[in-house]
């Protein structure tokens, strides 16, 4: 299909980072929406946040785990999730979306296949990804971060004054940091 209508492959990868940023933003905003005096978001919220960010992690961009793993640590640690409810949502969103997205995708290749692991096997585990370009460790820090928040640099200010949006900045940190151990960078990898 994409050999016919060569335009569609950078359309269906658009809409899938399009549908990442959606469950990422409609996750954050599961944890942070509440009273400014409660504690912590309920559970049933940090719930479905995490679910929504496994199903994003598993269908659609598999560096999304990268995010989700120091969420849920951080979860468990406020202890907005017990342990056993984190392994309860990422056991059964995980198989569910490896199901869904296994189905779906082997249908359409004619063959087993599971695409965001085809996708980690490929760049990660054989190192192919440092075939398309090599970036220091820190360019995220350095170079990408800062152009990306020049334009609302007021915005973030303002916003850190919220402890509730201060208490969510080490999951982000730490995917950027786990990140940047892979050689092959890009700005679009960490929007």
């Amino acid at each position: 299909m994409f050999a016919l209508f060569p335009g569609m492959l950078s359309y269906v990868h658009g809409l899938s980072a399009s549908l990442i940023r959606v469950l990422a933003n409609v996750s954050t905003y599961l944890i942070l929406d509440g009273s400014p005096a409660s504690l912590r978001p309920s559970k049933k919220r940090v719930q479905i946040a995490l679910s929504l960010l496994t199903f994003a992690a598993v269908v659609f961009r598999a560096e999304v785990a990268l995010y989700l793993g120091p969420l849920a640590l951080q979860a468990l640690f406020l202890r907005w999730i017990t342990f056993i409810g984190l392994l309860k949502v990422g056991l059964v969103s995980g198989l569910l979306s490896v199901t869904l997205t296994a189905a779906v995708d082997s249908y359409f290749w004619h063959q087993l296949v599971w695409p965001e692991f085809s996708g980690i096997y490929f760049n990660v585990i054989l190192g192919k990804s440092s075939e398309w370009g090599v970036d220091p460790p820190f360019v995220y820090f350095t170079r990408h971060l800062p152009r990306m928040a020049m334009s609302c640099a007021g915005l973030l200010v303002v916003s850190l004054r919220d402890w509730r949006l201060r208490r969510l900045l080490l999951p982000p940190l730490c995917f950027m940091g786990i990140i940047s151990a892979l050689g092959h960078k890009e700005w679009r990898f960490i929007v």
